[in-house]
């Protein structure tokens, strides 16, 4: 998996469409382009996991309801072997139990269309923050096992002092 850097990521996030219907999705990639953000299409899930395996992605925006795999197979799938990727669920659907179940697979939105402009663009945002965010926060957890593991041990007075003072 290729490492992409998450700092300034912003409008200058790359982002992969996937959606059946080539004129939503030449759409949506307008929309984010005129917003600064790279866009790539895919017609479908299969089309989609091989341009994620090439790497570079900040974020998934998929459809639901596609031909083969649908658009919760592929966040169930891509959740794994891109675990720094954003997902957001795009779908003609208005179901609460979908919805919880794309938001319980990772996905950090779910929109319903037709939708605005404004709502793809804020979904988006905020999804690349949280994830930067979620990024960010692992590594510092990371850097803070790595320090307590690596921290040096309490010498032999300083543990004689302890003793005393639990006697105390």
């Amino acid at each position: 998996m290729a490492v992409v850097d998450t700092h300034n990521q912003g409008a200058s996030a790359r982002i992969l469409v996937v959606d059946d219907d080539a004129s939503v999705r030449r759409l949506l990639c307008k929309l984010l382009e005129r917003n600064g953000y790279s866009c790539a299409e895919a017609a479908d899930a299969n089309e989609a996991n091989s341009l994620l395996d090439g790497g570079g992605f900040h974020l998934l925006l998929t459809d639901l309801d596609m031909p083969g795999e649908s658009g919760l197979q592929l966040i169930r799938s891509v959740s794994s072997r891109h675990p720094d990727l954003a997902t957001v669920m795009i779908t003609g659907l208005d179901d609460t139990k979908l919805a919880n179940s794309a938001l319980e697979l990772g996905a950090y939105g779910y929109i319903i269309k037709p939708f605005e402009a404004n709502e793809i663009i804020i979904s988006v945002s905020n999804a690349l923050r949280r994830r930067s965010l979620e990024i960010e926060n692992r590594a510092t957890s990371s850097d803070s096992s790595n320090w307590s593991r690596n921290a040096p041990r309490s010498s032999g007075v300083q543990s004689r002092i302890s003793r005393r003072l639990r006697r105390i």
